[in-house]
C-alpha cells in the first residue's frame, strides 16, 4: 500500500479515569486499575454492546499499540411512522395504490439507519487513552476524565504564548451559566483568564514547536513557511490533522509523556477537590440544602450548557418508575425537587439517588438521537461547609485556589476603596445612615425610608417579576439603585448580587428602546406610587421628574448595601468573589457597582 493510500482520519483522544472504573463491574478488584486493564475494559464493553439488539458485526481488533472493537449499529428514524403515512395515504387519509404493508416495507428501507463505529484503547505511561469513530465514544464516555483536554493544554503551551483562538467557560454563580467566544486573532491564555471562569473548552492554533513536541507533521505553505494546525481541547484532545493508525499510536504515546508533566499555569482561580472524604461531606451538605428547600444556589444547566436550553423535550429518570419533570421546557431545580418531594419524598436515600444515579434526558430534534447524561453532571451549585464556600459544577467540586485568595482580596479592595467616597456622600446627602433609623434588619430599614422625602422606596416593586431596587436616589446625571441585605456573607452576598444582576439585565433591555423605556418608567412609577398610597404617605416626586431619572445619558449606579458584617476585616471569599463577578457583568452594560455598610 502506497503512502498516499494509507487510510487516515482525524481523532479525538480521551483519557480513561481509573477511579470511575474502580467501583464498577469492569474490573474484578481495585488493584487492577493500577495496571493495564484494557482487556477487562474491552471485555466488559463488548458484553454490554452484545446485549443491545441494534448492534451487529461486533469484532475485536488490535493494531500497533491499539486494541478494541468495531461494530455496526442500526437505528430507526423517529420520522419512520410519518414517512409511512406519506407513502401510504393521500392528504385526505385515503390509501394510495400501495397497500399499508408495502408502504411500511418501503418506509423501513428509507428510514432505517446504520452506522459503523469503533472504540480503540492504548496503554501508555500507566494510563489508558481511547479514540473512537461513529457512536463508539458512547460505550465508554462514562469512564473518561472530564477535563483531560483542557488540563493537557496547560502542560503543552505556556500561559503567555499566543495560541488561543476560542474559549468556552462556565461560572459557578451568577446569571451567566456558560460563555463562548472566538478571538479575531490568537491570544495568550493569560489574556483569557478571569476570576469567575472555569474553562470547559479551548480552540487552539498549534505552532511548529507544539507540533514537534507531539510528533505531528509540520506542514508548510507555498513559501515554505511552517503552518499552524488547529486543535480542540475539552474532555478530549483533537488535533485537526488527518493521520494514520500508526501515527495515531505514536501521537498517543507523546500525549501520555506530556500528560505526566506539571501544568505551566493554572486554568482558573478554582481548584478541583480531589479528597474523596471531603467530596462525600460536600455531597451531604448539598443533600441537606435540598431537604431544607435551600435550592436558590442550585441550577440545572445540562452537561453542555450552550445546547441545553435549545432542547425540545426533557425528563429526569432513574429514581423510580415515574419520570420527573417530563415535558417540553428545560427543567428548573425548584420544579425538579418539588416533583421529587411530591412523588417520592425528600428522605436522604431518595435525594442522594436523584443526585448520583438519575439520568437527564434531552431530545434536541425529532430526527436526532436523545442525549443522556447523569444529573450530577448537569448541575451547578454552591454550599457552605466549615466556614468555606465550595462550588459544584458538572460533576466536580471546586474551591478557590489558595494562591487566588490574595488575588481576590486585592481586586475587592479596589472596589471597596472606590466605593468609600461615593458611599460617604450618598449616606450623608440622602440621610441613609442606619443610625438615623430604629431598624434591626433590611425590611425595617426599607420601611423606615418611606418617611425620607429625599429617596424613593421601591422595595418589593417588580417589573417583569424582577425587583429593580429597594431604594432609589437621584442626583443630576446619575441614578443610584440600592439593594439592601442583612449580612455581608455567603448567603447575603449571593442573594443581593443575584438581584442586582437580574435587575441590571432587565433595566438595560428596557432602557435601550425609547418605546420600552417610556412604558417601563410609567409602570414602575405607578407601582411605586401605589405602595406609598397604601401607607397613606405622599410620594415625594411626580411622574415627570421620575422620567428624568432614567433619561438617555443618565448614568446608573448600583449599590449592594449591608446592615451587618461589611468591614475591612471581613474574610468571606465567596462574598468578595460574587461581588467582583457582578461588578464585571454590570460593566458590560456601562453600569457601576459600589458596596456599602449602612
Amino acid at each position: 500500500m502506497g503512502h498516499d493510500s494509507i487510510p487516515k482520519g482525524m481523532f479525538s483522544i480521551y483519557k480513561i479515569d481509573p477511579d470511575k472504573i474502580a467501583n464498577t463491574k469492569v474490573v474484578s478488584s481495585k488493584d487492577e486499575t493500577s495496571s493495564d486493564y484494557r482487556r477487562a475494559l474491552i471485555a466488559f464493553l463488548t458484553q454490554q454492546l452484545q446485549k443491545n439488539k441494534s448492534i451487529d458485526n461486533l469484532i475485536e481488533v488490535q493494531q500497533y499499540s491499539l486494541m478494541g472493537f468495531v461494530y455496526k449499529q442500526y437505528s430507526k428514524s423517529p420520522w419512520a411512522e410519518m414517512v409511512a403515512e406519506l407513502i401510504t395515504t393521500d392528504n385526505y387519509g385515503f390509501s394510495k395504490h400501495l397497500d399499508e404493508a408495502q408502504g411500511r416495507i418501503m418506509a423501513k428501507g428509507l428510514t432505517d439507519n446504520s452506522q459503523l463505529s469503533f472504540a480503540l484503547f492504548a496503554y501508555e505511561q500507566s494510563s489508558i487513552y481511547a479514540v473512537s469513530c461513529g457512536l463508539g465514544h458512547h460505550c465508554f464516555k462514562r469512564y473518561v476524565v472530564s477535563d483531560f483536554g483542557v488540563t493537557f493544554v496547560s502542560k503543552l503551551i505556556e500561559e503567555n504564548h499566543d495560541a488561543i483562538r476560542s474559549m468556552t467557560s462556565s461560572t459557578p454563580v451568577g446569571l451567566t451559566i456558560s460563555e463562548s467566544h472566538v478571538n479575531r486573532n490568537v491570544i495568550a491564555y493569560n489574556s483569557e483568564r478571569d476570576i469567575d471562569r472555569i474553562c470547559n473548552s479551548l480552540g487552539l492554533e498549534l505552532d511548529e514547536n507544539h507540533l514537534n513536541a507531539l510528533k505531528i507533521e509540520v506542514r508548510t505553505d507555498g513559501r515554505g513557511k511552517p503552518k499552524k494546525t488547529s486543535a480542540d481541547a475539552k474532555c478530549t484532545l483533537k488535533i485537526r490533522q488527518s493521520i494514520s493508525l500508526k501515527n495515531l499510536s505514536m501521537l498517543i504515546a507523546k500525549v501520555a509523556e506530556i500528560d505526566l508533566k506539571n501544568a505551566n499555569f493554572a486554568l482558573s482561580n478554582f481548584q478541583k477537590i480531589e479528597d474523596d472524604q471531603l467530596k462525600l461531606r460536600l455531597e451531604d451538605a448539598l443533600v441537606q440544602d435540598i431537604q431544607h428547600h435551600r435550592i436558590g444556589c442550585i441550577t440545572i444547566t445540562g452537561d453542555e450548557p450552550e445546547k441545553y436550553y435549545f432542547g425540545e423535550r426533557f425528563s429526569v429518570r432513574g429514581v423510580g418508575e415515574h419520570h420527573l419533570c417530563a415535558g417540553e421546557n428545560p427543567i428548573e431545580a425548584k420544579d425538579l425537587f418539588h416533583d421529587l418531594e411530591n412523588t417520592y419524598g425528600l428522605d436522604d436515600p431518595t435525594v442522594r439517588k436523584l443526585i448520583t444515579n438519575s439520568i437527564l434526558a434531552v431530545h434536541y430534534e425529532r430526527s436526532g438521537q436523545p442525549h443522556f447524561c447523569k444529573l450530577k453532571e448537569a448541575l451547578t451549585a454552591s454550599v457552605q461547609y466549615e466556614f468555606n464556600s465550595y462550588y459544584f459544577l458538572q460533576g466536580s467540586w471546586y474551591k478557590f485556589a489558595a494562591e487566588s485568595k490574595q488575588y481576590i482580596d486585592d481586586r475587592f479592595d479596589v472596589i471597596r476603596n472606590e466605593s468609600t467616597p461615593y458611599i460617604t456622600t450618598l449616606l450623608n446627602d440622602f440621610d441613609l445612615s442606619l443610625k438615623l433609623y430604629n431598624a434591626k434588619n433590611e425590611s425595617q430599614y426599607n420601611r423606615a425610608l418611606y418617611n425620607n422625602n429625599k429617596v424613593l422606596v421601591s422595595d418589593t416593586v417588580c417589573i417583569q417579576s424582577v425587583e429593580i431596587a429597594d431604594v432609589i436616589c437621584h442626583t443630576e446625571g446619575n441614578t443610584t439603585l440600592l439593594h439592601n441585605k442583612q449580612r455581608f456573607n455567603g448567603k447575603g452576598s449571593r442573594d443581593v448580587t443575584h438581584q442586582i444582576e437580574t435587575s441590571s439585565f432587565v433595566l438595560h433591555a428596557l432602557l435601550s428602546s425609547s418605546d420600552e423605556r417610556y412604558k417601563f418608567i410609567r409602570k414602575f412609577y405607578t407601582s411605586i406610587k401605589a405602595k406609598y398610597i397604601a401607607r397613606s404617605i405622599e410620594i415625594p416626586i411626580g411622574l415627570d421628574e421620575f422620567e428624568t431619572w432614567f433619561k438617555p445619558g443618565t448614568s446608573i449606579t448600583y449599590v449592594s448595601a449591608y446592615i451587618q458584617d461589611f468591614k475591612e476585616s471581613s474574610d468571606s471569599q465567596y462574598a468578595k468573589y460574587v461581588t467582583l463577578s457582578t461588578s464585571k457583568k454590570l460593566a458590560e452594560h456601562g453600569y457601576k457597582l459600589y458596596v456599602a455598610s449602612l
